[in-house]
Formats: structure tokens, C-alpha cells, sequence
């Protein structure tokens, strides 16, 4: 009995999430450059490499942190494209004060304050909201005491900002109500970085200072993994679906199809807090051999075909069915193009052979970034004017083969 994908990626957070339907093998493969695929992978790279990296010049990273302190869970250096891109934070709100028409917002985010004006652009869901909406919808949140998250925007500054000045000007507000990811996108250079050359048992290995912040670094103690992502993607395809073998030797696993992904010094095995994560192939092997059913995803760059293989940039390994997720173990995401509609039976089907049913009580939830649609009605007009469409979300399994999902929540979005 299948019961519950992991929780892959949390809808909502500073991407487009990208949901894999771990209901479908790993036939499910997409292929290089597929639209609606916006996944970042990245290489692992050691402080040092950081530290070179720093001193060229200016770079953006990007800091997840961990959600009870100042000490960073990812920093993963971007692409250069990627300077000249909007700078963000992403946190729950704490506080909101509010002087004719200025504003402030705090966050749980160390603690930061970002000012907004009737000028920024304010979005909660599907709506554009006004300077006065805005600070209605947040004032009665807090007066509840419901998390609400946020994503604030902000134009990249012309040279990166003193790691002191704590000072962050909204050009954008996206308000979302639930969990969110701690996390930075910031242009930065060596003034943000702080070795720890002495360093004690205990003590970190260095900080990232940025907008006031000083956020620690604890590689040594396996909390922080530093990354590179990698250069060209338009070559890397993504894959999921159920291991049925392992092959420590070799260095691989295999796919119930036959896909063998490899697994070299430089792939990145992400490490999960999650009861249900493996962290290792040894690991991946061990839950096969206690009959525990293993879902692997992530991407990689094709080797060769006839048979398949693939060798991985990033993995992620969990085990189907984990305790970590509580109440919700009975739910199994789903993410894929919508091949077609059927309004009579309030239904619509992924590439992969899966179909979703919408029901009066599923949540048709707009997408973080691009084009949204909220109604089965208006998937089939975009499908009827050859638009691509990528639905991913969560369901109860109704039926087990094929597999049909009723729909908790579902995002519909028109693939670039």
C-alpha cells in the first residue's frame, strides 16, 4: 500500500516548488531543458572554495537558514546571471508598525526589519492588494497570532551592502499564510565572509555576515552544506521514482525501470532532518534489505542509453511511507504536465498516466512565481489554445492502479 511521497519541496517557498509524483516510476523521467522544470542543482564545494570564490568579486548567495537560529542549513553560490536578479528574504512575521503611509515589517528572520511605502507592490494570493489592504490582511493575522509567511523583493543593489546596514526597502511583498523557509538571496563579496582560522570543538567555521546578520557556518559539524550551482542545466535531466537496487561497488542505484543512476565524488546527497532521509547508498541499501520501500529524486547528466545512466549532481533519498510528517502520512504528491481534462468527471491526467479528481473541498492554490490558473475550466481553455500546463500538489489515493488521486491542494501553472 503506497501512502505517502516525502515532502520534497514545500509549496510555496521562494521557487516554484516542483512536486515529483512518486506514485509513478522512474519512466516519469523529464527531459533535458523541460519547461516548468526550474529546479537549481549544485555541486558540493569546501569554505575555502567559497572563500576564492568571494574574493573575485561580487557573487549572489543564496542562505537557507535553520528556523530556530542564525546558523545557515545551505549557501549555495549562483550563477553570475543571477546578480542582476531581485534580492529577497523569506520569513514569518512577527510585527508590523505602521506611520502615516510608512511601514515596517519584523521578522522572524533574526529579528529583521524591512520598510514598505504605497509604492511597493503588495500580493496575497492571486490578489494585488493596496498600501491599506495590505496592512489590513497583515494586522488581522497577528491579531490571531496565524503564521504568515512572507517573500519581499527588492532591486539588486549597484555594489553589495555593507554586511552591517541592516536595511532592506520592499519593492514587492508576497504575503502567504503557513510555513516558511528562512532564507537570503543577497549579492555579496569578501567582506561578507568571516574565517574562523582558530576554530574550537564547538565553534563554527566561519560566519556570512550580511544585513547585520551573522550567520553562522557549521560544516564540520554536517549542519551547513556549501554549494556551486552548476553552469549550464540545459543538459540535466531530472529523475524519481522507487530504487530497486543497489550496487555499492559500482557506486549506483537502479530504478524498477532499469535507470541506473551513478553516484561520483561530486554528487550532492542532500542531507535531511526527516525520520524517513537516507543520507548514503549504504543507507539506501540497508532500508532494501529491511523491505522498507526507497524513493530516490534529483538530477543529473545522461551518460548513456540502452540501458539508461545517469550520473547525479544532487540526490535526495527517503524512505516511502516515513513517520516524519505526522497527520498527513496518508498523502502522495504529484507534479507533471496535464495531458488532458475531463470537466464532466471534474478530473485531469499527468503525462505519466495518473489522474487527479478536484472535489468541492480541494484547494486550487496560485503559483509563488508565473502565470497561474484556478479552475479546471481554465486548464482546458489553456490546453485548447496549446499551452502547456504543470500541475503538482497533493491527494489521497482513491484508487491504487491506475493510480487516481482525489486532491487536497493543487497549483496549476502555464509552463514557459
Amino acid at each position: 500500500m503506497l501512502t505517502k511521497a516525502p515532502n520534497m519541496r514545500q509549496l510555496g517557498s521562494l521557487w516554484l516548488a516542483t512536486l515529483f509524483t512518486l506514485a509513478g516510476c522512474s519512466d516519469d523521467l523529464l527531459g533535458p531543458g523541460d519547461p516548468g522544470s526550474p529546479t537549481q542543482f549544485s555541486r558540493e564545494i569546501t569554505l575555502s572554495d567559497l572563500q576564492q570564490t568571494l574574493s573575485s568579486g561580487t557573487a549572489r548567495l543564496e542562505i537557507e537558514l535553520l528556523a530556530e537560529a542564525l546558523i545557515a542549513r545551505d549557501v549555495v553560490v549562483q550563477g553570475a546571471e543571477s546578480i542582476s536578479e531581485d534580492e529577497s528574504l523569506e520569513s514569518l512575521i512577527t510585527g508590523m508598525e505602521v506611520s502615516g503611509e510608512e511601514g515596517t515589517l519584523t521578522l522572524a528572520l533574526g529579528g529583521l526589519t524591512v520598510s514598505f511605502h504605497p509604492g511597493t507592490r503588495f500580493i496575497a494570493g492571486d490578489d494585488e492588494l493596496s498600501f491599506a489592504g495590505f496592512v489590513d490582511r497583515v494586522e488581522a493575522f497577528l491579531a490571531e497570532s496565524v503564521d504568515l509567511a512572507v517573500e519581499i523583493r527588492r532591486d539588486p543593489t549597484d555594489s553589495p551592502q555593507d554586511p552591517n546596514d541592516a536595511g532592506f526597502a520592499a519593492d514587492e511583498i508576497r504575503l502567504h499564510d503557513g510555513e516558511a523557509s528562512p532564507s537570503i538571496e543577497i549579492n555579496v563579496d569578501d567582506d561578507n565572509l568571516v574565517i574562523n582560522t582558530n576554530r574550537q570543538d564547538g565553534e563554527p567555521d566561519g560566519w556570512v555576515n550580511v544585513l547585520g546578520l551573522s550567520i553562522e557556518l557549521r560544516v564540520s559539524d554536517g549542519v551547513t552544506e556549501l554549494g556551486e550551482a552548476g553552469g549550464d542545466v540545459s543538459d540535466i535531466v531530472e529523475f524519481e521514482g522507487f530504487v530497486a537496487s543497489v550496487n555499492l561497488e559500482a557506486g549506483s542505484f537502479t530504478f524498477g525501470d532499469g535507470i541506473v543512476v551513478f553516484i561520483v565524488d561530486d554528487t550532492h546527497i542532500a542531507q535531511s532532518d526527516g525520520g524517513d532521509a537516507l543520507n548514503s547508498l549504504a543507507a539506501v541499501k540497508a532500508a532494501l534489505e529491511e523491505g522498507l520501500d526507497v524513493v530516490a529524486w534529483g538530477g543529473g547528466r545522461i551518460e548513456s542509453v540502452g540501458p539508461t545512466m545517469i550520473v547525479a549532481l544532487e540526490v535526495h533519498f527517503a524512505i516511502a511511507g516515513g513517520e516524519g510528517d505526522g497527520e498527513d502520512n496518508h498523502l502522495v504528491e504529484f507534479e507533471g504536465y496535464v495531458t488532458s481534462v475531463d470537466l464532466d468527471a471534474g478530473t485531469f491526467t499527468l503525462t505519466n498516466g495518473t489522474v487527479v479528481k478536484i472535489v468541492d473541498g480541494t484547494d486550487i492554490k496560485p503559483p509563488s512565481e508565473g502565470e497561474g490558473l484556478m479552475s479546471l475550466e481554465a486548464v482546458k481553455e489553456a490546453l485548447n489554445n496549446s499551452l502547456s500546463v504543470v500541475a503538482y500538489g497533493a491527494g489521497d489515493v482513491e484508487i491504487e492502479n491506475p493510480l487516481t488521486l482525489v486532491a487536497v491542494e493543487v497549483t496549476f501553472a502555464i509552463a514557459n
